[in-house]
């Protein structure tokens, strides 16, 4: 489910999708994604 289809659910779900967002483009969330990846390559 991509942002624009959260945010049209209305402004409860738009507060999720921006809390979502921030995780996601955080360090925190960056490195959460690049994890896995580096792992798989380093096996």
């Amino acid at each position: 489910m991509n942002v624009w289809q959260i945010w049209s659910h209305g402004p409860f779900r738009a507060a999720e999708a921006k809390g979502a967002l921030i995780y996601h483009y955080s360090g925190v969330g960056f490195a959460a994604r690049l994890a896995p990846e580096h792992a798989a390559r380093l096996s």
